[in-house]
């Protein structure tokens, strides 16, 4: 299977590159945004322009270059997918309904839905439907890096992000948000009974897992 890779941050293709080493033979990698290793928050900071994120996802979406680009070229006669991921903490700034999560068993679902919908909105394509793979982070995607160090329910916790460094403090451990420091982290995701045992306990991560399984599953069909 080729991968093509579209998400907020250099540290989230290391988490999802880590799953996908556990999940997929032979995978090939193709990290089309953010590119060369350069965290997009990072560009934004120094350009002072809106250059990662939501909203250049949302950009290149809307413009299909890439897709077109990674979708027009066959290697090997291998299934071409590709995955996009989206932490939803800031979906709010784009017309993206939240709904009630206090005791609300179906608010993980029905927020990944209103945000698949929005960025097939953003495609008004429906060509590479079949071929896409959502990584929708619920929250933020340390949310599923708690369930590394912590056997409980990750999709409760508020403020995911400060919660995985105070962890990663008490252990001695970097809290750098660099791809380096989260391959390091999510290593244990190249496990696959650590990962399922993970999964249990962030439901977008478990949702994540059942898209991408879907997907080798009909290239081995």
């Amino acid at each position: 299977m080729r991968i093509g890779l579209i998400t907020e941050g250099t540290p989230d293709q290391a988490v999802i590159g880590n799953i996908l080493y556990s999940k997929v033979d032979d995978p090939i990698f193709d990290p089309l945004r953010p590119k060369d290793l350069v965290d997009e928050t990072d560009i934004y900071l120094k350009n002072n322009a809106a250059a990662g994120g939501i909203s250049r996802i949302k950009k290149d979406c809307e413009e299909k270059i890439l897709f077109e680009g990674f979708f027009a070229l066959e290697v090997g006669g291998r299934k071409n997918v590709m995955i996009i991921q989206v932490d939803t903490a800031e979906v709010d700034n784009f017309n993206i309904v939240r709904p009630t999560k206090k005791r609300n068993k179906d608010y993980v679902q029905e927020l990944r839905t209103n945000v698949i919908e929005k960025i097939q909105e953003w495609f008004d394509d429906d060509s590479y439907d079949e071929n896409l793979v959502y990584a929708i982070s619920v929250e933020e995607l340390e949310a599923w890096l708690l369930t590394i160090f912590e056997s409980k329910n990750s999709i409760s916790s508020m403020d995911p992000k400060s919660k995985l460094k105070k962890i990663l403090r008490s252990k001695n451990l970097s809290t750098a948000e660099t791809f380096e420091n989260y391959s390091s982290l999510s290593k244990p995701f190249k496990k696959k009974k650590k990962l399922d045992k993970c999964a249990k306990h962030n439901e977008s991560l478990s949702l994540f897992i059942e898209d991408l399984e879907k997907q080798i599953e009909a290239e081995e069909s």
